[in-house]
């Protein structure tokens, strides 16, 4: 049993510290965020590099227009036409929570793009900075097949996880 937690371990603390770099990007004082990240930009209150891992209140001038997206970690094959995805998110009362899935296939390949729920907690209060690994299930209208999987907040490939089963 021992021999085979490594792998999980191993990519466990592979999410976590890309997670960790997003968040630290994300603090690093300049308002911008690194393309493909989706949580909210803002001032950081972090006074240099040594500092990153103090996380600013969140921007309050959030564009409600504009929707919020999950990065796609990794996808599981349940069933030929369903997939497990991962995605890796913050605390909900700060970054907030999956929405919906949203699913567009074609013929060469499926893309998915996590919609994400804003918090609903006031933006002045510091939020933690701790990843949580989460997945959700998605139902195709037809079979992956061979089809490559693509996620819809940068339109980059996600890579396939194991399968359970």
């Amino acid at each position: 049993m021992a021999g085979r937690s490594g792998p999980m371990v191993v990519g466990v603390a592979a999410a976590v510290l890309a997670v960790i770099g997003v968040s630290v990007a994300m603090s690093s004082g300049d308002g911008t965020r690194p393309s493909g990240a989706s949580g909210p930009a803002g001032p950081s209150s972090a006074g240099s590099d040594s500092d990153a891992h103090v996380v600013a209140p969140r921007s309050q001038q959030q564009r409600v227009d504009v929707p919020l997206t999950l990065p796609i970690q990794s996808y599981v094959l349940l069933a030929p036409d369903r997939l497990q995805v991962h995605y890796t998110t913050g605390v909900p009362e700060c970054y907030g929570r999956l929405d919906r899935a949203v699913v567009t296939e074609s013929p060469g390949q499926v893309v998915v793009t996590l919609r994400l729920r804003r918090a609903p907690a006031p933006a002045d209060r510091p939020c933690p900075d701790i990843a949580l690994v989460e997945d959700t299930e998605v139902h195709l209208d037809s079979p992956l097949g061979d089809r490559r999987v693509l996620d819809g907040s940068g339109l980059r490939p996600v890579p396939r996880g194991h399968d359970t089963g």
